[in-house]
């Protein structure tokens, strides 16, 4: 005999909330958000920036004061040693405001597996004062089994959403932007799963902005791509500058310089972008990703289209390099192939391969 019952909740006994904001419409409190871009853009270092921010109380550059926030980091990409607690130095953070997710001590000490260990980071979370801010590098690691499946995505970032609601704190992960995605909508481009852009209630982009926009060659744009909060357009403009490490001065980091905001649309503001517009470098990996995908034996246009996909290229990236490369394409013979297209390598590069 089933037992257990159904609450509902009538609508009246719910007081309406105000949305709390760590900085005002970009980072809020109880929040997941997704931070993504390409490489070279200053991923690490922007939220850096904004831990060394919230560390001494300083102002956004928005020009809104700052609450005074400690930030708990956990990244497998980078070394505290001798890249994050530099780079913290490098943005002039309040370190004692800065804790990083260490090992798992017990009766087996292990590393800190974010996929398995998130109770345990939101109940440690739960017993400091004062948490601010969570940066997880990359968020894709919170994903124990496949990370472009909706519910595996999904399943793995509940104790995420549940530790931000819990601890009230902003919770920030990192990721890339899918290879060949140049005109798609600007959440539609993170890398894996669309659930990790539609879970985050907000979604910024960092992007190399074009080296004529606003006559700074090493101009980057933080863009707000998605916000179910709040505006959501708009960007900032930084630069990534290097400093000598006040008492190490033989060490030397980066830091972020930010600059002014910037108005429009994300897709108008990514679109100025041509770093990440489709360069050549994409088109001459696809090409050699088809020719991987060929050298065996031909394959069905829809299986290449399919595969291509979920290594991040387009479709018309995989067209431009189909052509490049002279890739055949013919119908395939007999009944149950339904005359699908089949894609082989011209007999020059099947000889080479």
């Amino acid at each position: 005999m089933n037992t257990e019952n159904l609450e509902l909740i009538n609508a009246e006994s719910i007081t309406p909330e105000e949305i709390h904001w760590l900085w005002p419409h970009w980072l809020a409190y109880r929040k997941l958000h997704i931070l993504a871009g390409p490489a070279g853009t200053g991923k690490t270092s922007l939220l850096l920036s904004i831990a060394a921010i919230i560390s001494k109380q300083k102002s956004w550059p928005c020009g809104h004061p700052s609450d005074l926030k400690k930030t708990v980091i956990w990244s497998s990409e980078d070394s505290p040693e001798d890249t994050l607690v530099p780079r913290l130095i490098a943005n002039k953070a309040d370190l004692s405001m800065i804790e990083f997710v260490g090992d798992i001590k017990g009766k087996i000490h292990r590393t800190f597996d974010p996929a398995r260990d998130m109770e345990l980071l939101a109940s440690t979370i739960n017993s400091m004062n004062n948490v601010g801010l969570v940066i997880l590098d990359p968020i894709v690691s919170l994903i124990a089994t496949d990370s472009h499946k909706n519910s595996d995505v999904r399943r793995g970032l509940q104790p995420v959403v549940e530790l931000a609601e819990k601890n009230s704190c902003a919770i920030v992960g990192i990721t890339h932007l899918s290879k060949g995605t140049n005109g798609r909508d600007p959440v539609e481009r993170i890398n894996g799963s669309v659930a990790f852009g539609a879970l985050a209630r907000v979604v910024l982009i960092a992007v190399k902005a074009p080296s004529n926009f606003n006559n700074k060659e090493d101009s980057r744009l933080l863009v707000r791509a998605k916000s179910n909060i709040g505006p959501d357009s708009g960007g900032f403009l930084y630069s990534i500058k290097e400093r000598a490490l006040k008492d190490y001065p033989k060490i030397s980091n980066t830091y972020i310089d930010w600059r002014e905001y910037v108005e429009g649309e994300p897709s108008d503001l990514l679109s100025l972008n041509k770093a990440v517009n489709e360069p050549e470098k994409e088109i001459d990996s696809a090409k050699e990703f088809l020719k991987h995908l060929l050298t065996d034996s031909p394959l069905h246009s829809t299986q290449v289209y399919e595969l291509c996909e979920d290594h991040g290229y387009s479709k018309a990236t995989v067209r431009r390099a189909k052509k490049s490369l002279g890739i055949i394409s013919h119908r395939a013979e007999g009944i149950a192939e339904n005359g699908k297209w089949m894609w082989k390598l011209p007999p020059s590069l099947r000889t080479l391969s």
